[in-house]
C-alpha cells in the first residue's frame, strides 16, 4: 500500500493494555507514546491487523514489534467470546472496541441471515 495509517484514539470507557513485565526495556519514544495506558483510561488504541500497518513516529523495527505484540495479545483465548448458536438468537458487538472473528464451523448448506448496523460519527478522531 503506497500511504501510511497510524494508530488513532477513540474513546472506550475501559479499555486496559498490558506491557511486557519491564516496560523500561521499550525506547523512551515508545514510553512516552504507551505513557498511561496500563491504567483505565477514557481513550484506547485502535488495532487492526489488516487495516493498521505501522505506527507512525517509531521506527519500522520497533512499530513492526509492537502491532505483532498487540495482535497476539488481543487475540488470546481469555479475550474472545464463544457463542453456541441456538434458533432464534441475536448477537450484538460494537466492532469499535471489540474484535470479530467468524468461525466456519458450520453446514454451508444451512441458511443464515446477518445485518450490518453503522452509525455516521463526525467526531475528530485527531484530538
Amino acid at each position: 500500500m503506497g500511504h501510511q495509517r497510524q494508530l488513532r484514539a477513540r474513546e472506550p470507557k475501559d479499555i486496559r493494555l498490558f506491557l511486557p513485565a519491564r516496560p523500561d526495556a521499550l525506547s523512551p519514544r515508545m514510553q512516552a507514546y504507551l505513557d498511561g495506558l496500563v491504567a483505565v483510561h477514557d481513550k484506547a488504541l485502535y488495532v487492526s491487523e489488516t487495516l493498521v500497518e505501522r505506527i507512525v513516529g517509531l521506527p519500522p523495527r520497533e512499530s513492526d514489534a509492537t502491532l505483532r505484540f498487540l495482535h497476539e495479545h488481543c487475540t488470546l483465548p481469555q479475550f474472545g467470546y464463544r457463542h453456541a448458536w441456538t434458533p432464534g438468537d441475536l448477537v450484538i458487538w460494537d466492532n469499535r472496541s471489540t474484535n470479530h472473528t467468524a468461525v466456519q464451523d458450520f453446514d454451508i448448506r444451512e441458511i443464515r441471515e446477518g445485518y450490518l448496523a453503522s452509525g455516521y460519527f463526525t467526531a475528530d478522531l485527531d484530538k
